[in-house]
């Protein structure tokens, strides 16, 4: 069921971050004019973990059992402009968070309570991170520069999984398998977790604007920002789209455990 329930947050040092909600949230706030609707965006990685990442991908805080707790990798110095990271993705693993640096091409791994742990750093040939997330326990990402999905091993060591696709925007997990949002060809393409492609969909339905896709119990969304709108399909079947009427524009999808949809303004 989708409950009303919209927000704006501030990290701990005070920085606005973005407004968000579930669907049906009948009030909406325009971002601040520095916000970029590409960077900023809610993300829950946990029941009672939501991860918040505001302008810019710049700054990103946890927020942990109605906890918020702001997160800075080792060293950070915010003195020197090219410390400042560009965080674009969240994931959670083992009760640890991974955050995906996409302007130092590494991930940031910190503990639930915000404590920096390590990084890894990204192969040479990954240069667009888009998103990343976890397969069977094993981390995988999204590079648009190869457009490609990548795998690591336990040595944190990138190849390539899924090559040759067409402009990918975005990656959700359904049933075992990667279902992969391909802008060029408007379709959906679902791929099995040794790399071999399953089948597609969407082609009828999908257009210019869409932008992310999540999912969460055999269900999936997708985000097209520039109709306002977001798509449902179940087993690769359209059901309908949801509509939201906001000053501020749809500008990220995310799903929780529970089903339930966030949207970012």
């Amino acid at each position: 069921m989708m409950k009303r329930r919209a927000f704006i947050k501030t990290t701990c040092a005070g920085y606005p971050l973005l407004a968000a909600g579930r669907l049906e949230a009948s009030t909406t706030k325009a971002m601040p004019r520095l916000m970029t609707r590409d960077d900023a965006r809610y993300i829950p990685v946990a029941d009672d973990t939501v991860v918040h990442i505001g302008a810019y991908g710049r700054r990103v805080a946890v927020e942990c059992q109605g906890e918020l707790i702001a997160l800075n990798a080792a060293n950070f110095n915010p003195q020197d402009f090219s410390d400042w990271p560009h965080y674009c993705d969240a994931a959670r693993h083992n009760q640890q968070l991974y955050l995906l640096d996409r302007s130092h091409l590494r991930i940031d791994v910190f503990s639930e309570s915000g404590q920096w742990l390590s990084d890894i750093t990204l192969p040479d040939g990954i240069q667009s991170p888009r998103e990343l997330g976890f397969f069977g326990g094993k981390l995988w990402l999204l590079d648009i520069s190869t457009q490609a999905i990548w795998q690591s091993d336990c040595d944190h060591c990138f190849s390539p999984l899924i090559e040759g696709l067409s402009a990918p925007l975005s990656v959700a997990v359904v049933a075992e398998q990667f279902h992969i949002l391909e802008q060029r060809l408007l379709q959906i393409s679902v791929w099995n977790d040794s790399g071999a492609k399953q089948g597609s969909y969407g082609k009828r339905v999908l257009t210019d604007g869409v932008y992310s896709i999540s999912a969460s119990n055999n269900n999936v969304w997708v985000l097209d920002r520039f109709q306002q709108r977001i798509l449902h399909y179940q087993q690769g079947k359209y059901m309908t789209d949801l509509s939201l009427s906001t000053t501020a524009g749809l500008s990220y999808l995310a799903t929780d455990n529970n089903g339930d949809l966030w949207v970012t303004v």
